[in-house]
């Protein structure tokens, strides 16, 4: 996905194109951190919080050494990480004169405090949202390593059942960075069994479906599934797999020699 597809509001060098006027700039910003305002208001994180702390990092990046930041990167969900391999230092194509120079200064001066103000906001609702959700490990934890299983969440709000099949991937082959992916398996008003699952599952989930680890998720308030409540259900449960494997290798290699 593209940014403007994703649901991102701003283009990587919005401060830097014409006019170059406080004033003028001033009312692009206001007009995007309206919209980010809308969407926290509904408790949605993603994808505003990660465009929030990108143009925050680019507008002081331009401060030191008046270059932007650009990203090569394809989004596939809303809650996609920026990794630092992905974010690509630039100098503006534009040539500024001398009274605009003092004019961008001021425009980012002012941009980087606004940005650290929604991120200081943002950063709030989502340990809000970390703080009041729960990942409980329910069967075949020690399957772990089979890098995918099953997450069951009731909402106890709509009374709605779901499962998810999760699947831990690489973000790139080059580097170590993981994201975790989940795949609507079920979603209805009752609850659903193994065996059901089993019945309507495709491929080798099938033969997997015993054997899969289960998480058990729940949120304590009403907050926005999509934008909010998966992208921290799905962290949760990548970080209850890595700490697992940590503490294993851990005690694997506890009094052996170096």
């Amino acid at each position: 996905m593209t940014m403007e597809e994703l649901g991102m509001k701003m283009d990587y060098d919005w401060f830097l194109k014409k006019p170059i006027d406080f004033e003028h700039k001033k009312y692009v910003l206001l007009d995007f951190l309206k919209k980010v305002d809308e969407d926290f208001s509904y408790g949605k994180i993603y994808p505003s919080f990660t465009e929030v702390a990108f143009q925050m990092a680019s507008v002081q990046n331009f401060l030191r050494n008046r270059k932007y930041f650009s990203l090569n990167k394809d989004f596939e969900e809303k809650d996609d990480e920026i990794m630092l391999f992905e974010i690509k230092e630039k100098k503006p194509k534009q040539k500024f004169n001398a009274i605009d120079y003092p004019e961008l200064e001021k425009i980012c001066e002012y941009s980087s405090l606004k940005f650290m103000e929604y991120f200081t906001i943002a950063k709030t609702i989502w340990s809000f949202a970390f703080e009041t959700t729960e990942v409980r490990p329910k069967k075949n934890i020690e399957n772990y390593g089979y890098g995918r299983g099953l997450a069951f969440y009731h909402d106890k709000f709509t009374h709605k059942h779901y499962v998810w099949l999760y699947e831990l991937r690489k973000v790139n082959k080059k580097h170590r960075e993981h994201k975790c992916i989940f795949k609507l398996m079920y979603e209805g008003d009752k609850r659903i069994t193994l065996r059901s699952l089993k019945n309507s599952a495709d491929g080798d989930i099938k033969d997997y479906i015993y054997k899969f680890p289960v998480f058990e998720l729940s949120s304590e308030h009403n907050l926005d599934m999509n934008q909010t409540l998966i992208p921290i259900f799905k962290r949760k449960i990548m970080n209850f797999i890595f700490q697992t494997a940590t503490q294993k290798e851990l005690t694997e290699n506890a009094g052996t020699e170096i």
